[in-house]
């Protein structure tokens, strides 16, 4: 039994999107991408439909910097954050880090093999809710 995996892609840039959204389809065709451009977007999807992963860009026409990801946490406390900047810095990371992101990746690592490992980590694992797989430990008798 598998879990239906919806993911929420927020970025303004709509070459980024399609990129993004392209690359995702690709790795993983069986998961619902749902795009959105502005952050009042994504708090109405959030509000509506539950996501199993957020890939959010820092800097949207109406959230700036790593806030974007405390605006998100105000709503979700708990799905996973992947934040994407096209300027990524040590100060940047540390600061989303700290506001909720559970990672950081610069947008120039997107068409890496990082990107979506990353993505893989950060998704429910499905086969710890297959009821065909049964983990046993037995003790031997000596």
């Amino acid at each position: 039994m598998s879990t239906e995996i919806n993911i929420l892609l927020i970025e303004d840039s709509k070459t980024d999107a399609f990129v993004i959204n392209h690359r995702l389809k690709t790795v993983f065709p069986d998961h619902n991408i749902t795009t959105v451009h502005r952050i009042r977007e994504a708090y109405d999807k959030l509000r509506k439909v539950p996501f199993s992963l957020i890939i959010s860009d820092l800097n949207l026409p109406d959230s700036m910097g790593p806030k974007t990801i405390e605006g998100i946490r105000l709503i979700d406390k708990n799905t996973p954050i992947l934040a994407l900047t096209g300027f990524k810095t040590a100060i940047t990371e540390e600061e989303a880090l700290k506001l909720g992101a559970n990672e950081v990746v610069s947008k120039l690592k997107i068409s890496d093999n990082t990107f979506i490992e990353t993505i893989e980590r950060m998704l429910p694992d499905d086969s710890a809710e297959d009821p065909d797989v049964l983990y046993v430990e037995e003790s031997m008798p000596e």
